[in-house]
């Protein structure tokens, strides 16, 4: 399954407007995440996220934002808006060296320009079947082969 890779020039932001992102640069993958920490987080049944490369954003007001790791090492680094709790982006561990970053595809001010999601992970955590085509891919280890499996293919492939 090739990855859509796709630049992107816009702005995200969270529920209330206090906090977002500015997007410029490519992405690397988009999946849907069933798995339990998105669920509570998102308080939604599932996460539609999109990767970005390294340096592709910058938060908009870093300081009205709270970052947590939800899990041991190697957990994303997640900020929620200080205001109203809502996710705005997530980094990866050691960031400096890898820098990618995880933003909710529902923030962005123009969803319609993203690339489609090619695949749900951590499906056997569901809460709701979902009817689609993308392949759905169940349990820890598989799931998490199958984000690293896609960060790859999109960091290699050339931005559209």
């Amino acid at each position: 399954m090739a990855s859509i890779v796709k630049t992107i020039h816009q702005r995200s932001a969270c529920a209330c407007g206090a906090s977002g992102t500015h997007i410029d640069g490519a992405t690397v993958a988009r999946f849907v995440c069933h798995c339990r920490i998105c669920q509570s987080l998102y308080q939604q049944p599932w996460a539609d996220v999109v990767v970005f490369r390294p340096g592709a954003i910058t938060l908009s007001v870093p300081n009205e934002l709270t970052f947590r790791q939800y899990r041991a090492f190697p957990a994303l680094n997640r900020g929620v808006c200080a205001a109203c709790g809502s996710p705005v982006a997530a980094f990866t561990p050691g960031a400096s060296l890898i820098g990618l970053a995880f933003v909710p595809s529902r923030t962005f001010e123009h969803p319609e320009d993203l690339p489609p999601a090619t695949q749900h992970i951590f499906y056997d955590s569901r809460v709701a079947d979902v009817e689609d085509d993308l392949p759905k891919v169940s349990g820890y280890w598989p799931s998490e082969r199958a984000v690293i499996g896609m960060i790859m293919r999109g960091l290699m492939a050339k931005p559209a």
